[in-house]
């Protein structure tokens, strides 16, 4: 009877399977998967890790000087104790890197079909190693040396850490390789790609634009090569127009939805506030873009202090430096909107006809969330764009490389204009607004103050809000505008260095002393030791941190 049942059993089996491993494969865990499909997570992982603001894992949009924090203001303060740099590591070479090489190794190895698919296959590899060089070059400007030449092999748990600038040149050959071997008359990923569609044109662009970058990046440590790259870039072809930039369409549902929108409003949470280094360079010069960056509607009544003794609001005083706009009330009931320059008082009775102000979070400092500028509702939406690359950064770099002497087709007035001119229009500004604010003498790049660096480093910064790293590295290259210390910083696990000073860099991961020990150490001497202060090899000035 027993026999009879185990016959029937498998004679059951046999007609629903041809194989029993099927019982024992996970269909929701597949073991493998197309080279394609890991190209696309590595976008979606690169967007994500480039434009979220959770704490944990990017904090560049404090370190920018863009926003502060509200209640929890470690990072603010310098302060890593989250191990941001361990998980920024493990995004990119876990995450992105590892994805974009078995991606490759995929792909080389998928037979074609015909010569389209052969033309389309090595595109695809051709835009892998493109990206590959922006991922790596983003790791150097971070930490400044990096597991470079031995890194992603899984034979290898103790990779080498290499110099920045050899990883620099290594990425110049591999890019110029990638953009030779790419052919733009043929496809390649179509929708699997999710920034650009599979427009290998846009690619190269893509690719020669990241050329600049790499130049203009080296500019102050290496002329001649800076000059080289800037130029070869300009003559393949950067981006013309805001419709080549690089942006991530981010979705309107979870979890694929901007990372703003997750950690900002999905999360229920009230951590951040525009800060007032950036509020107060606005404002000084009554910047158009303050109601694209910043929420209009939350402009918020000026917060007086009250008297102790009788409860009563008091006349607030603003000291030389504190600039504010400011909406005191017509009689009519609009707003009748003034820039004020300290010192000046603003009288407790006014607050009765409901005067309001841009108002930023003192950086570093606690800053009340009800009572300081927030965030665009725009920035707050799911499907808000990721930044990867954008027009106006690529105008002020041109603008940077004119100045420095290079051929790139225009003066750097020209290209400085344009760029201020690119940013107000992309956060929803009109011409009239640009061309106002360029007649400001505080703008205008003939009457502006200061040198090139000055002028071109405060609008490309101040143009870069919300690309917090492309800021905070602007910020280090040209060494503008000056930054504000926080009273309240208590500084970095290194309690050597100066907690009187920005930092330059983030510090290699933390458990690389234990599990890499030997190539950590190695790497710390070589950088001039693993701190905060310690340069990236193309940053030869110091910066303005308010010393």
């Amino acid at each position: 009877m027993k026999y009879i049942i185990y016959l029937v059993l498998v004679l059951f089996v046999s007609a629903c399977t041809d194989n029993f491993e099927d019982f024992n494969t996970d269909k929701k865990n597949p073991a493998s998967v197309n080279g394609e499909a890991l190209f696309t997570n590595a976008q979606l992982q690169l967007a994500v890790q480039m434009n979220t603001p959770n704490v944990n894992r990017n904090i560049f949009e404090l370190w920018a000087q863009y926003w502060n924090e509200t209640t929890y203001n470690n990072e603010a303060n310098y302060d890593m104790n989250r191990n941001q740099p361990e998980q920024v590591f493990r995004y990119f070479y876990r995450e992105m890197l590892k994805d974009l090489d078995e991606a490759a190794l995929i792909i080389a190895d998928n037979p074609a079909a015909n010569p389209d698919e052969e033309a389309a296959n090595t595109n695809k590899l051709q835009i892998i190693e493109i990206l590959n060089v922006f991922a790596y070059q983003r790791m150097v400007d971070i930490f400044g040396m990096i597991p470079y030449s031995e890194a992603l092999d899984i034979g290898n748990v103790y990779p080498v850490y290499d110099m920045g600038a050899s990883i620099y040149a290594a990425l110049e050959t591999r890019l110029d390789a990638a953009l030779s071997g790419l052919n733009t008359s043929a496809g390649s990923f179509g929708s699997e790609d999710l920034i650009y569609g599979g427009d290998t044109e846009a690619w190269a662009m893509f690719g020669n634009t990241l050329k600049l970058k790499l130049g203009i990046n080296q500019a102050d440590v290496n002329d001649a090569k800076g000059r080289s790259l800037v130029e070869a870039a300009v003559n393949a072809g950067v981006f013309g127009s805001s419709a080549d930039e690089a942006l991530f369409p981010f979705q309107s549902a979870a979890p694929n939805y901007n990372p703003i929108h997750d950690n900002l409003v999905v999360s229920g949470r009230n951590d951040f506030v525009g800060a007032n280094t950036l509020i107060d360079i606005m404002t000084q010069r009554n910047d158009p873009r303050l109601v694209g960056f910043f929420d209009e509607e939350t402009v918020r009544p000026f917060p007086y202090s009250r008297d102790p003794a009788t409860g009563g609001r008091v006349d607030a005083v603003f000291e030389e430096g504190e600039n504010m706009i400011v909406y005191y009330k017509n009689a009519d009931g609009s707003d009748n909107i003034v820039f004020e320059e300290g010192p000046f008082t603003i009288f407790a009775a006014d607050s009765m006809a409901g005067t309001r102000v841009w108002l930023g979070g003192e950086y570093g400092t606690t800053s009340s969330w009800a009572i300081h500028t927030q965030v665009n509702g725009a920035v707050l939406q799911p499907t808000f764009p990721g930044l990867i690359m954008t027009y106006s950064e690529v105008l002020f770099h041109l603008a940077e490389a004119a100045a420095r002497g290079y051929s790139v087709g225009g003066t750097e007035e020209e290209f400085y204009n344009a760029g201020i001119t690119e940013s107000i229009l992309w956060w929803g500004g009109a011409q009239a607004d640009a061309d106002a604010y360029l007649a400001l003498p505080d703008v205008a790049y003939a009457t502006a103050e200061g040198d090139w660096k000055r002028k071109i480093g405060t609008q490309s910064w101040i143009a870069s809000y919300i690309n917090g790293f492309l800021g905070y590295t602007t910020w280090r290259r040209l060494d503008w505008p000056v930054m504000n210390i926080s009273p309240d910083a208590s500084g970095w696990p290194n309690e050597a260095t100066d907690v009187t000073r920005i930092p330059v860099r983030f510090t290699f991961p933390t458990n690389e002393q234990t599990l890499n020990g030997a190539n950590y150490t190695a790497a710390a001497e070589a950088i001039g030791g693993d701190n905060v202060r310690s340069k990236i090899f193309w940053d030869l000035y110091d910066a303005n941190d308010g010393n």
